[in-house]
């Protein structure tokens, strides 16, 4: 980088011509940044659908030679749990690209956070989940209904992704409890199951916000934290004899 002495006959004309060139070399920063997270997000992506992809190949080619009914009930379960894993990742991508270029209009409103959970839990319960996952629901009130104040598609999306990912991340069996308590400004929402957890260094770069593509449990963890970052609230994931993810949401006085 070349700057001119601010000095002399032409010392308004060389303040300019360095005031461009400072411009210039940011915009240029700003485009190799870009495309480096471009390069990033595009191996990502790869990554994480290229997995999915072989087990639902590799097991395809494997019915064909099955004739037990239950091995093939067994191998067209686990079709099914990696192609839900792409259709998550294909949609939460979609949503971030939205949230990021601030295409989504936030639509908030007074909401029933019980009647919510309730909701994403038969969601998920009739559409997902077969019979080898418990939901248990707790909540702790002191007037049967907590309201706050948000975006109701934005907030089931972010309960579905936690709901769903105890689910694809355990595939064999596992309990998924969910539990509301009420404090005097605010309700924490607590997520958590039973089941493999993540490691300690993922938990770290998720909670630190420095998460990328190739780090994460999943982008599932990143929508998560970005739609309750919207809506003032935090969250935390952590290991507790498997996965557990607090939530602080305001509440809606008044």
């Amino acid at each position: 980088e070349t700057r001119l002495e601010e000095k002399g006959y032409f010392k308004d004309i060389k303040i300019a011509i360095n005031k461009v060139s400072q411009r210039l070399n940011d915009q240029k920063r700003i485009i190799k940044e870009t495309n480096a997270m471009k390069e990033e997000w595009l191996a990502g992506v790869t990554h994480d659908i290229r997995t999915p992809l072989s087990v639902i190949v590799g097991k395809s080619e494997e019915l064909q030679n099955i004739e037990n009914d239950n091995e093939k009930k067994q191998m067209l379960e686990t079709i099914k749990n990696q192609s839900f894993k792409i259709t998550f990742l294909v949609n939460d991508l979609n949503l971030i690209n939205k949230l990021d270029s601030h295409q989504f209009i936030l639509n908030p409103q007074p909401l029933d956070l019980c009647k919510l959970i309730r909701e994403c839990i038969a969601d998920v319960m009739n559409i997902y989940a077969s019979n080898q996952y418990d939901f248990v629901f707790d909540q702790n009130t002191k007037h049967g209904k907590i309201y706050i104040e948000g975006d109701a598609h934005l907030l089931k999306r972010a309960f579905h992704n936690v709901l769903i990912n105890s689910i694809v991340h355990n595939e064999q069996e596992c309990c998924i409890s969910i539990k509301v308590k009420e404090e005097l400004n605010d309700v924490i929402i607590t997520f958590s199951d039973n089941g493999v957890g993540m490691s300690e260094e993922k938990i770290k770069i998720i909670n630190n916000g420095k998460q990328n593509i190739n780090q994460v449990h999943g982008w599932g963890s990143v929508v998560v934290k970005r739609i309750i970052g919207l809506h003032s609230g935090t969250t935390e994931f952590r290991n507790n004899n498997g996965m557990e993810v607090n939530m602080t949401l305001p509440k809606k006085l008044g």
